[in-house]
């Protein structure tokens, strides 16, 4: 765990990307007394917005909050895993914990490359559960572990509902097991229901439950295929194990060889769990299952790859590893394993993974020195991210609105709301699915009649914020015009004046005078 500490630590300088911004204003609106999806809209299940609360009641309303909770939870993930990879990868104790802390340098490293925009996501506050019921299930006697599991797979799913595809390997790893098949599914299926039935009978009391599933299936019936953009296909699940492993992708599959070869048996010094090899390969397999039945093809999308992927990257590269370090070390005179660490960094330093460490490496150390000129490097200024204008702008709602009052922002800027700790006037934060198939016209005329209701001391029109990547490139300013936001248009200008344009990106309308 110190490992992965001390890898992931430079992440805690990290900013935000949108989504964590959105994830950040509706953990604060909780702490304020407010409840998900009725308060705040977001079609993301509830674990990851009281996630964020947590954190921000732990550690006050800042981004480090954030990214400290989400260093706490690589560190556990490094840690079972380690546990996992050290308990079963070998007979030979010394060559599991040797497997072991590989696994934990190749998660640590991996996570710390994924970069700001795809960690402190609903998929990498999923790892630690995924992982723990994987270390629960596997070759495990205990009927309470195993319960355990169904839990930790039911509160996974409620971070990310695809995450429920974990549920087949760890039934096949049960039904696997010489005796008491039935038994421990039926104990699998029991936690599984019993921690989806708490998630769901805690929504049930504060309220929010109906709201809930009615965006859920809105989320089923429409919004999949809406944000797709380029098919995800199996293609694309090994570019990003490409991407991820670098170098060590070539040396897992001749350790493959290697292992499941008895040609190469002969060859490799350390024999390793062919069975363990399987279990870790089913694993993988859930999570592309997990990723194509998504079809979005965002980076973070394909972080649930990394429960099963790494440790078996680690399990099958290893046994390479160690003979080559053995053959080095009969020509040079130092240690094999002081060898094997020196390739191992070595290997990790190499295109085309070294090349993205060292960036975020970068990164990191500029957001330390130079905050200001760190968040100019990120996003673009037509667009819909760059945070150097949600700054300028949370700092003009601090000017310009008083606590007690309330601004509508039209467009992708819920970080402003935050930054600012001004209050919505909608629950509708951000704008983001407005041109999706889960919106409703139902939702467009709640939105224009809660504006009526308490009309909001600004209202912000962002401009260049294109989706284009879900294939349209309508802005936020566009949306405006259209026949689902007549009514807002109409309120505008019956209300506002045009008073101010903020970063060349936000349109500023202040509430006309009452007479």
């Amino acid at each position: 765990m110190l490992l992965t500490a001390l890898i992931y630590a430079p992440s805690l300088s990290w900013s935000f990307g949108h989504d964590q911004n959105v994830f950040a204003e509706i953990g604060a609106l909780i702490l304020k007394g407010k409840l998900p999806y009725l308060d705040a809209w977001d079609i993301k299940p509830p674990n990851i917005f009281y996630v964020y609360a947590l954190a921000q009641w732990m550690f006050g309303q800042s981004e480090l909050a954030i990214r400290l909770l989400d260093w706490v939870s690589i560190v556990i993930t490094g840690g079972l895993v380690f546990l996992l990879t050290a308990r079963h990868a070998s007979e030979e104790p010394t060559v599991s914990n040797r497997i072991g802390l590989l696994s934990v340098f190749l998660i640590a490293i991996t996570a710390f490359t994924l970069g700001l925009a795809d960690t402190a996501q609903t998929e990498s506050f999923s790892l630690p559960w995924i992982v723990a019921a994987a270390l629960c299930v596997y070759r495990v006697e205990s009927d309470k572990k195993i319960f355990l599991a169904g839990v930790f797979i039911a509160i996974a799913s409620f971070f990310k509902t695809t995450n429920f595809v974990f549920f087949l390997p760890l039934t096949i790893e049960l039904l696997s097991h010489p005796n008491k098949r039935v038994k421990r599914v039926l104990l699998f299926i029991a936690g599984c229901a019993a921690g989806s039935l708490a998630e769901l009978g805690f929504m049930w009391t504060q309220g929010y439950l109906q709201e809930y599933l009615l965006i859920t299936r809105s989320v089923i019936l429409g919004h999949a295929s809406e944000l797709a953009g380029s098919p995800v296909t199996i293609f694309s699940v090994l570019r990003i194990i490409w991407v991820y492993l670098g170098a060590w992708l070539p040396l897992a599959i001749v350790g493959a060889a290697a292992i499941f070869s008895s040609r190469f048996r002969q060859w490799i010094s350390h024999k390793v769990s062919s069975r363990f090899a399987a279990f870790l390969f089913v694993l993988l397999l859930a999570g592309i299952v997990g990723v194509l039945v998504q079809q979005k093809g965002w980076g973070y999308h394909y972080v649930i790859l990394l429960p099963g992927l790494i440790p078996l990257t680690a399990l099958l590269a290893y046994p390479i590893l160690a003979k080559v370090a053995h053959i080095v070390s009969q020509r040079v005179p130092v240690h094999p394993f002081v060898i094997g660490v020196l390739l191992t960094i070595f290997i990790t330093a190499m295109p085309l993974s070294g090349a993205r460490w060292l960036h975020v490496y970068y990164d990191s150390t500029l957001a330390l020195s130079n905050h200001p000129k760190y968040l100019s490097t990120l996003g673009s200024h037509n667009s819909m991210y760059y945070p150097l204008c949600t700054e300028s702008l949370a700092e003009y709602l601090l000017r310009h609105v008083q606590p007690n009052e309330s601004t509508f922002i039209l467009g992708q800027e819920p970080g402003a709301y935050w930054k600012a700790n001004r209050m919505p006037t909608t629950r509708y934060i951000y704008t983001l699915l407005f041109t999706s198939p889960v919106m409703k016209q139902e939702n467009f005329d709640e939105l224009a009649h809660s504006l009526r209701k308490e009309l909001p001391a600004l209202i912000v029109v962002e401009r260049f914020d294109t989706l284009a990547f879900s294939g349209t490139t309508t802005t936020s300013e566009d949306l405006l015009s259209t026949p689902r936001l007549q009514d807002v248009n109409k309120l505008l200008h019956e209300h506002y004046v045009f008073t101010d344009i903020v970063c060349d990106k936000f349109l500023i309308y202040a509430r006309k005078p009452t007479m």
